[in-house]
C-alpha cells in the first residue's frame, strides 16, 4: 500500500502493519542509524511557528502518525489497515523479536520510569539499556556517550516539540543506534491509554475490555482533530495568498 500525504508540507507515510514490520527488520539489519517519526498535532503546532523545523524532519527515513486524529483530521481518509498511532510501534516491541536493547529519552524521571514500566509490559524480557531525562540537566555530550557505550537497537526519544526535532537534527550522524523513533509531545497520552487495569480486572481475565474501553474513549475525544483541521486551514489559507 505504501504511499505519501502531504500534511501541511511534511510527507507522511501510509503503509499497512507488514510493511511497517518488514521495514523495521530491515533498519536493524543495515550499519546506519535510520530516522523514524511519529507525529501528533502538537508536532505540527511547531512546525506552524518554526519552519525551519520542516527541512530537518524531510531528513528522515520514515514519518508516521502518532494518533489516528492526524489522519482524520484529513477530510475522507481512512485510517482502517494502516499503521496510524504509536499503538503499531508498542505492538512490535510486544509481538515481534525485532528490538532487543531500549534506550530512552523522556522529559523528566516520572515519564521515564512510566515509558520503561509501559515498555516491559509489552516484553519483559527487552533489555532497556540505559535511559536520560531532560530536566536531570546532563550535557548532550553526555548522553551520547552513554547511548553510545549500549548501542541500543531502538534509540526512543518522547521530549516535547521543537526540542525533539533539534536534537535529532542536530545529532543524529553522532549516535550509534539502529532506529531512533522521535516520539513527541505523546507520552503522557500514551501512559493514560495503557495504564494497568484494576487488580480485579487482571483476576478476572477482563483486562482486554478495559483496554478496548479505554481506546474508545480517547479515539471519540475529536479535540486533536479540531486542532488539526485548524491548522491545516491556516496553513492552507496561507499557501493561497
Amino acid at each position: 500500500m505504501g504511499g505519501i500525504v502531504n500534511i501541511m508540507g511534511l510527507p507522511v507515510n501510509i503503509m499497512t502493519e507488514k510493511e511497517y514490520t518488514g521495514l523495521m527488520k530491515s533498519y536493524v539489519s543495515n550499519d546506519n542509524m535510520n530516522i523514524m517519526y511519529m507525529v501528533s498535532a502538537e508536532t505540527f503546532q511547531a512546525l506552524s511557528v518554526n519552519e525551519k523545523l520542516l527541512e530537518g524532519m524531510k531528513e528522515a527515513d520514515l514519518i508516521l502518525p502518532a494518533e489516528r486524529d492526524l489522519l482524520l483530521s484529513i477530510h475522507g481518509y481512512k485510517v482502517k489497515g494502516i499503521v496510524n498511532s504509536y499503538k503499531y510501534l508498542l505492538y512490535l516491541l510486544r509481538k515481534e523479536s525485532i528490538f532487543k536493547k531500549v534506550y530512552i529519552i523522556g522529559n523528566n524521571d516520572k515519564n521515564v520510569e512510566q515509558l520503561k514500566e509501559l515498555i516491559l509490559r509489552q516484553n519483559e524480557e527487552l533489555n532497556i539499556c540505559g535511559s536520560y531525562s531532560v530536566d536531570a540537566g546532563a550535557s548532550d555530550e553526555t548522553i551520547i556517550n552513554d547511548i553510545n557505550s549500549n548501542e541500543p537497537d531502538l534509540l526512543l526519544i518522547t521530549i516535547d516539540s521543537p526540542m525533539l526535532e533539534q536534537w535529532i537534527t542536530e545529532h543524529r550522524f553522532k549516535v550509534f543506534a539502529k532506529v531512533c523513533v522521535g516520539l513527541g509531545n505523546i507520552t503522557d497520552k500514551m501512559i493514560k491509554e495503557n495504564n494497568s487495569p484494576p487488580k480485579w480486572m487482571l483476576a478476572t481475565g477482563l483486562d482486554n475490555i478495559y483496554f478496548d474501553i479505554k481506546e474508545k474513549k480517547y479515539f471519540e475525544n475529536r479535540k486533536k482533530t479540531r486542532i488539526m483541521q485548524a491548522l491545516l486551514a491556516e496553513y492552507n489559507n496561507r499557501d493561497a495568498k
